[in-house]
Order: C-alpha cells, then structure tokens, then sequence
C-alpha cells in the first residue's frame, strides 16, 4: 500500500497519485468549481418532481448514506484498490455519487453548509494531529 510522507520543502504531506486526495481544500479548490447550494437545488427539485420527498427525513437520508457508503465498499472486497476501480470503475463512480448525492440532501435538510463543516473539521485535524 502507498504511504503519504512529509515534505519540509512544502510542509504538506506527499500523497501517492492513486489516493486522488486533495488535503488543501480551500487551496485547491476554487469557488467557481464546484457549487454545492446549486447542486443541492437541483436534487431537490428532482426528487420533488418524482414525489420522493416524503421518505426523506433525517434518520432516511442517513441510512441511506451508508446503505449507499456501503455498496461502494462492496466493489472493493476481496480486491486490491487498483484492481476494483480497474475493473469496476463505472460503478465505483456510480456509488460515490449516490453517497454524496444522499450527503448532500442530509446537509440540505438539517442545514448544514458542507463547505464551511469540511473546512472546520480540516481545522480541528491539524490541530489534532499537527505536522
């Protein structure tokens, strides 16, 4: 398995290519990439022209966030990372959006502005386990 290592060049962890993470989200993210309030009405008004609406409470939504968390895993079991998402990467994809999908309408319900909650906890991370 790929580690990540300590930089003193850059004072950032090096990440392997294959963990496609990126630890900066507020260096390397701009706000024009990515719109979550637009996003969130957008599924908002998909499930609300299906009718879906009335099974999507709180308790629902986080079930099916790890329902959802929970098929992703399956395309990984008895597999190495490289070999799931090799043969498997339609589906992969697949998951990983039904799980922020489903995240998504959870913050949207109970009025969590995601943006601001990743960059608060990326905080108390550092913090937590400093460099």
């Amino acid at each position: 398995m790929e580690r990540a290592f300590y930089s003193p060049r850059n004072k950032t962890p090096n990440v392997p290519r294959s963990w496609r993470l990126q630890l900066d989200i507020k260096k390397n993210c701009r706000k024009d990439e990515i719109n979550l309030e637009k996003l969130q009405t957008e599924i908002r008004e998909f499930t609300k022209a299906r009718n879906w609406g009335g099974n999507h409470d709180a308790r629902n939504l986080a079930i099916s966030i790890s329902l959802e968390a929970s098929e992703l895993l399956e395309h990984f079991q008895w597999k190495s990372g490289e070999e799931a998402v090799a043969h498997n990467k339609q589906e992969i994809v697949d998951e990983a959006a039904d799980v922020f999908i489903y995240l998504l309408q959870f913050a949207d319900l109970i009025g969590i502005d995601l943006e601001e909650a990743a960059r608060a906890k990326m905080k108390k991370n550092a913090e937590k386990y400093p460099v």
